[in-house]
């Protein structure tokens, strides 16, 4: 037989395991990072307005959230609302560098699973 031979599966399985939890948080913190969501939201009124001429429009994500805001009844209440986006942010920060961690060790754990003695 002449197969490739697996010397650790064990930490081939990790490895595969950290690789998809390091993919799920990298897109969790992209779809809940506010900086990137105003970035793009910036980027698409400009190219909207250089393409058609028309004053520039509030993006449906980011006006959804600005509704969400305005909607409640008391200043408390905004303040809440705003400062859980605000906390889901700094959130997203720490979850998108300790997804990122996450992939390169599951990286490394497939390959040494793969190839170390």
């Amino acid at each position: 037989m002449g197969g490739i031979s697996i010397l650790h599966p064990a930490w081939l399985a990790l490895g595969i395991v950290m690789i998809a939890a390091g993919i799920w948080l990298i897109r969790w913190a992209n779809r809940n990072n506010m900086a990137s969501a105003i970035a793009g939201a910036t980027a698409d009124a400009a190219f909207k307005a250089v393409r058609h001429g028309a004053a520039p429009e509030v993006p449906a994500g980011i006006k959804a959230r600005l509704d969400e805001v305005r909607a409640e009844q008391s200043t408390t209440g905004k303040a809440k609302k705003i400062a859980g986006y605000g906390i889901r942010h700094a959130m997203s920060q720490l979850f998108g560098v300790i997804g990122f961690f996450a992939l390169i060790i599951g990286l490394m754990l497939v390959v040494l699973g793969l190839f170390y003695p």
